[in-house]
């Protein structure tokens, strides 16, 4: 299957026209297209790293999208079904494979200025309003934070192997996995119900107009403990792993604007973050073993690159840990 045939078979499943041009979009994990058609500028998603039970993740998760878009929860893309009525749609992928595919209308909106202390406290503000609408979609008594759900010792000692890591490397890096392992298991142990939620409120997935923040971004939607997903959302916000602490706060500030508020952090606050970066670690590491046969070589090696900076990242985070403690 060549790619203009992909093309055509979304055009015409989702309905949206006539394609005049069409071009692949970076600062994703998976595969995104922007359609240029008769009917207006769309966003094409492919998932080609998702199993059934995650497809089945994924439409939950475009359904809690659009429910808060239509009741004015949130602004956000407009997500586009398929002539069946669905948001995700299983097609022949760009490379030849079934996979998940979903459509947004394009979005005009310039990158959140994270400097400005007003967008950031409306940052906050939008986060609270998800997990308020999310309360009354669905709960859950407990959860998990590892969206990743291979054995991510395992990973580590093949990716070890292909990637030459020595002893010391090696034993540093299964010390930071089995730390923060034990951090994200005490932090999911925590008290409180579980709210669906956007899991992943970052300025890479908004972008500002009008003086309005808009949300997008909503794949990784799921059931996540409200307190845990704000704090690291703040973390994101102020910048990382070097967090700016008037950032941090001005998120807060937002946050508590409407709700119980969050006053004194603890570590186990984080065990979100860490869970991320342990989970990024595996899907990586996993990509650049070849886990999937449709990853070619050069995102293979790119893979590689990216998984071992995130192992220096969960390093550096956990030396960071009592810093963060003090942000507010």
């Amino acid at each position: 299957m060549n790619i203009e045939h992909f093309v055509k078979q979304i055009a015409v499943d989702f309905g949206l026209g006539e394609v005049f041009s069409f071009s692949t979009m970076r600062g994703s994990a998976n595969r995104l297209w922007k359609f240029h058609t008769s009917g207006g500028d769309f966003v094409v998603k492919e998932f080609p790293y998702d199993n059934i039970e995650s497809i089945s993740e994924r439409g939950e998760a475009a359904r809690f999208e659009a429910n808060l878009i239509q009741n004015r929860f949130v602004v956000a893309p407009e997500p586009i079904c398929d002539q069946d009525g669905e948001y995700i749609s299983i097609r022949t992928s760009s490379r030849g494979s079934p996979c998940a595919v979903r459509v947004h209308r394009w979005f005009e909106g310039q990158p959140p200025l994270v400097d400005d202390q007003a967008v950031v406290v409306q940052a906050g503000c939008s986060l609270r309003a998800i997990q308020e609408a999310g309360r009354s979609w669905s709960v859950s008594p407990t959860g998990s934070f590892l969206q990743e759900n291979s054995d991510v010792l395992a990973v580590l000692d093949r990716y070890s192997i292909s990637n030459s890591l020595n002893n010391i490397e090696l034993g540093n890096a299964k010390g930071a996995i089995d730390n923060a392992l034990e951090l994200i298991h005490d932090g999911e142990s925590l008290a409180g119900g579980w709210v669906y939620t956007h899991c992943d409120h970052k300025p890479e997935n908004c972008l500002s107009q009008g003086g309005t923040i808009a949300v997008l971004d909503w794949d990784e939607c799921g059931h996540c403990h409200p307190r845990l997903e704000a704090v690291e959302a703040a973390l994101r916000w102020a910048g990382g792993a070097q967090p700016i602490r008037v950032r941090f706060m001005a998120f807060m500030i937002g946050y508590n604007a409407s709700g119980q508020p969050i006053e004194q952090l603890h570590e186990l606050d984080f065990a979100k973050w860490f869970a991320a970066l342990v989970s990024w670690f595996s899907f990586q590491g996993r990509r650049s073993l070849g886990d999937w046969p449709q990853v070619t070589e050069l995102e293979k090696a790119s893979a590689a690159e990216m998984a071992r900076d995130t192992l220096l990242s969960l390093q550096s985070s956990l030396d960071a840990l009592p810093n963060w403690t003090r942000l507010i």
